[in-house]
């Protein structure tokens, strides 16, 4: 883990010491049990599916399709044409 990464956690764990010490037994749990569920799906997105999809640099171009065009040409400066 780099230094920015230490720094990144000390500074989470003092605000949560400050929130338990602010906050009721209740409300903090709620409040840990939110955070617990945003770390676990950002870990589960960061390591499943940013391996899946290519980076920006490899994705190449595709020729556009008919329905490309056929959409392209049912919108009018960003309103839909119908």
């Amino acid at each position: 883990m780099s230094a920015g990464g230490w720094i990144e956690q000390a500074i989470n764990f003092v605000i949560f010491a400050i929130l338990a010490r602010l906050l009721g037994v209740e409300t903090f749990s709620f409040l840990a049990m939110a955070a617990a569920f945003v770390l676990i799906s950002e870990f589960i997105v960061r390591e499943s599916v940013s391996e899946i999809l290519p980076p920006v640099s490899a994705r190449q171009p595709r020729p556009l399709r008919i329905v490309d065009v056929l959409l392209g040409a049912c919108y009018k400066q960003g309103e839909l044409i119908v």
